[in-house]
C-alpha cells in the first residue's frame, strides 16, 4: 500500500510505502502526528494510527526535531537535463537549412534558436549538447552561406549579362 505525507502547508511527499514511512520515522521525518493520506482511497489519517510504523524512542526532552520537509522527494519533481533543449536543437538545425532554400531571415531566426537551447542544454548537463552545439553552428553557417552564395551569384551574373 502506498502513502503521501502531507506537510503543514498542505504539499504532498511520495508516493511511500510502509518501508518507507518507517525509514522517515527513524528519521523523524514522519511523527505519530504527521498526516498521511491512503494512496489508494485519500483517506487522511495521523501516522500513529497506521499498524506497522515503529516509530523511534524518545530523548529526555520529547522527539528530535523533524527534517525540513523540502528534503523530502517529491512525486512530481522531475530533473531537467535538456533533453527538451536538444530535441529543438535537431529541429532548428534542420529548419536553419531548410528555411535557407526559401528566405534567409528564417535561417538566421532558426539557427540562433538552435544555438541558444544548445547553450542551455548544454547548462543543464545534457551529454550531447557539445555536439548539439556544433551541428547547430555548422548548419546556421550552411543556411546563412547558402543565401549569400545564391545572392553574390546573382550579383556576378547581373554584372555580367547587363540589360540594355
Amino acid at each position: 500500500m502506498n502513502y503521501f505525507v502531507v506537510a503543514p502547508d498542505g504539499q504532498k511527499y511520495g508516493p511511500v510505502d510502509l518501508a518507507g514511512l518507517n525509514e522517515w520515522a527513524q528519521r523523524n521525518r514522519v511523527l505519530p502526528s504527521t498526516i498521511v493520506e491512503d494512496g489508494a482511497t485519500g483517506t487522511r489519517m495521523q501516522a500513529s494510527t497506521i499498524q506497522g510504523i515503529i516509530f523511534p524512542p524518545t530523548m529526555a526532552g520529547g522527539l528530535l526535531p523533524p527534517s525540513p520537509y523540502a528534503s523530502y522527494p517529491r512525486m512530481d519533481v522531475r530533473a531537467d537535463n535538456g533533453s527538451g533543449d536538444m530535441t529543438l536543437v535537431w529541429i532548428m538545425s534542420v529548419l536553419t537549412l531548410g528555411g535557407s532554400l526559401c528566405c534567409p531571415i528564417i535561417s538566421i531566426v532558426t539557427g540562433i534558436v538552435a544555438i541558444t537551447m544548445a547553450v542551455s542544454a548544454k547548462k543543464k548537463g545534457h551529454p550531447q549538447a557539445q555536439t548539439g552545439f556544433v551541428v547547430a553552428i555548422v548548419c546556421t553557417v550552411l543556411g546563412v552561406g547558402w543565401y549569400v552564395g545564391l545572392f553574390a551569384y546573382g550579383m556576378i551574373n547581373a554584372m555580367a549579362h547587363p540589360i540594355r
